[in-house]
């Protein structure tokens, strides 16, 4: 594979971004975390230590960071790889199997797959966030070959593929479009656009099913698309990535779904939400669990809540007098508290759960999305014995 990546002497605010809002992930294959999976959480197949899969992850964010070539990141992370045993090759039971199987841990060429996978993703995402933020005034991308020797023919044929920003084309099609492809897009204008010929006719999309055969998931992904790379790394990233982890989340028993919620919310990415450190990116961070029969209620396919930036700036502009920290209170207003629909605006989709907690009374606001699939906590303050049974007239009771 050629180390032909660079970033200049410091990646675009985009690509930080990006590398901010990725969350950290085991794996025992890469096919735990498929397709989307990989463009929102940091995985490494088999980096199932946490402390091995946080030094990686340390070293790639400080490599995109500084814009270090492999060379370098390779002679700083090794040695620590080393130091911790992951490296060479090892007998391991798979958790998913059972069976023992001979895992290639560490390796130069592991490294040298690693640091290419992650450069080139983060580039990506926070390409797209320009994009994205640019659109106006160049509205078009168009498909570019890079510098490899040979390219396959199915990404050769989409080169100068010229179409708009928001076409369907780039959900799929947006480099790296598979291990080792060098593929890119250049933002240009209508004038341009123009020059070169104009938009293209969009291209048929062939795909054929593929299945994982760790999950037993079979999907279709374009022919000419590595699996696992059928996906924009930037594309609504954040709102992807709450939908997966609620998904996993909804999935789990509810005593697991309770110990990681009480971990998510005090991790420090609620923390940063919650503060507004991330203000101007759209991050969700999960917040609770609802009652699965106050889901139903309000006719919700998930029972985890959301934090978004968003509505964590309208909070704090609202003048909120208390650290973050105080959300675990969130989850405990849903579980002891007084769980009523609020039926004062009309086709509300919105639910409180107030209750005492420390002598204080507080109360919390959540909104379903119309669609059902998301649930947001839209309001968390201070109340009073007052304000609480003013209301309980806005609308019926759902639990407690």
């Amino acid at each position: 594979m050629a180390d032909g990546f660079r970033f200049g002497a410091g990646p675009a605010p985009e690509v930080l971004a990006y590398l901010d809002g990725r969350g950290l992930s085991q794996s025992f294959d890469w096919r735990d975390n498929y397709g989307a999976d990989h463009a929102y959480a940091f995985t490494v197949a088999k980096a199932t230590q946490v402390e091995v899969l946080s030094g990686i992850h340390d070293e790639v964010q400080r490599a995109i960071r500084e814009g270090l070539p492999f060379d370098a990141f390779r002679k700083s992370l090794a040695p620590k790889l080393k130091k911790l045993g992951w490296w060479g090759k090892r007998a391991e039971i798979d958790p998913k199997t059972g069976e023992t199987v001979i895992s290639q841990l560490g390796s130069n060429r592991r490294l040298k797959t690693i640091y290419w996978a992650n450069t080139r993703t983060a580039y990506g995402a926070g390409k797209w966030t320009r994009i994205q933020r640019t659109k106006a005034a160049l509205p078009y991308l168009i498909y570019r070959l890079g510098s490899a020797r040979e390219h396959r023919p199915h990404h050769a044929d989409k080169e100068n593929i010229i179409l708009p920003v928001d076409h369907p084309f780039w959900t799929t099609w947006y480099p790296p479009n598979g291990w080792g492809c060098v593929c890119w897009v250049r933002q240009i204008t209508q004038a341009e656009a123009e020059s070169l010929g104009g938009v293209t006719d969009p291209p048929e999309i062939a795909t054929t099913p593929w299945t994982n055969k760790r999950t037993g998931e079979t999907r279709d992904i374009p022919v000419g698309i590595d699996p696992g790379w059928d996906s924009n790394p930037g594309k609504e990233r954040h709102r992807t990535l709450a939908k997966h982890l609620a998904g996993h989340l909804d999935a789990a028993p509810d005593h697991i779904r309770r110990a990681a919620m009480t971990d998510l919310v005090g991790s420090q990415a609620f923390r940063r939400v919650a503060n507004g450190e991330l203000a101007g990116h759209t991050v969700f961070a999960p917040a609770a669990v609802v009652p699965e029969s106050v889901a139903t209620a309000m006719g919700s396919t998930t029972r985890v809540a959301f934090l978004s930036t968003a509505d964590a700036a309208k909070q704090l502009g609202k003048g909120r007098a208390f650290g973050p920290e105080f959300y675990t209170n969130v989850q405990a207003l849903l579980d002891s508290g007084e769980i009523r629909a609020d039926r004062s605006r009309k086709d509300s989709t919105d639910f409180a759960a107030a209750g005492l907690i420390g002598g204080a009374w507080w109360r919390v606001v959540f909104r379903v999305t119309k669609a059902g699939d998301e649930i947001f906590l839209k309001s968390f303050r201070r109340s009073s014995e007052n304000q609480i049974e003013s209301y309980r007239k806005r609308g019926e009771q759902l639990s407690n």
